[in-house]
């Protein structure tokens, strides 16, 4: 039995949810590990949402939460160096 439009689309939308988790965690890890830093996990972080921003138009509560994962982002990577570093 085929998938019909329906169906098709709430797959899709679980292939992207999945697809965005995925990329956050490997982007964790490469955090963690030292080969990113905060700024590229953020910027990799943040691709698709700027994407959106960019194709709609950008939203001030979005930017402003941007900003604040950004010091969220550098807090951790600080946090892990320290615990790496002993």
């Amino acid at each position: 039995m085929g998938i019909d439009g329906a169906e098709n689309d709430w797959l899709k939308s679980e292939k992207r949810r999945e697809v965005v988790e995925s990329a956050r965690k490997l982007t964790t890890l490469a955090l963690a590990e030292g080969h990113l830093d905060a700024a590229e996990a953020h910027a990799l972080g943040s691709l698709d949402e700027l994407f959106q921003a960019n194709q709609w138009g950008e939203d001030e509560d979005a930017a402003q939460r941007r900003v604040n994962v950004a010091d969220d982002v550098a807090i951790a990577a600080r946090f892990m160096r320290l615990v790496r570093a002993g």
